[in-house]
């Protein structure tokens, strides 16, 4: 994309090939719409909060905003992995209305607390997952026992690799 503005136009432009979308601290709106503006790229979207060089303070309705505003282009997110979110009660639901159609990875670092945000992302992630979803990360086991239930059991149809942390007092493992 740095080429030149040709080829800064050919990879917005062009489907199949992934850009990532960056929601950190410091992100606004404006800045996931410009971003996404004029795209027609898969997206791989990372929350980040805690990347403090990108800002020192959260400011919450900021962070949903810029949320919902990369959630808008749900149908095109490649991967979504939450790295960190603000703490818990700082903010609202994360609520993904638009299908995940293209969604192949989804991690949950094991830093990242969902609190209040798990039942909902997880009903998106549950109720839209495709043939593509391949691969899903979780910090726990709560997660994936949300999962288990009848209603969300297509999830693990597709999946090729699956990542579970498991912190059972002293010891960590994965499944």
């Amino acid at each position: 994309m740095l080429v030149c503005q040709r080829w800064h136009s050919i990879m917005l432009t062009t489907p199949g090939i992934h850009s990532q979308l960056w929601i950190r601290r410091s992100t606004q709106r404006k800045d996931i719409e410009a971003a996404i503006r004029g795209s027609k790229s898969l997206l791989d979207v990372i929350v980040d909060m805690n990347d403090e060089k990108h800002g020192k303070r959260l400011n919450a309705r900021n962070f949903h905003a810029s949320f919902m505003a990369a959630a808008q282009e749900a149908p095109r997110w490649h991967s979504l992995e939450l790295v960190s979110l603000p703490p818990h009660g700082e903010y609202m639901d994360l609520q993904i209305m638009q299908p995940l159609e293209r969604l192949e990875s989804f991690k949950i670092s094991a830093g990242c607390n969902l609190g209040s945000s798990l039942e909902p992302l997880m009903i998106a992630v549950s109720s839209t997952a495709t043939p593509f979803l391949t691969s899903m990360e979780a910090p726990d086991a709560d997660t994936i026992l949300y999962l288990v239930r009848p209603a969300c059991l297509h999830v693990f149809h597709s999946l090729r690799t699956l990542k579970v942390s498991v912190d059972s007092g002293t010891s960590q493992g994965v499944w």
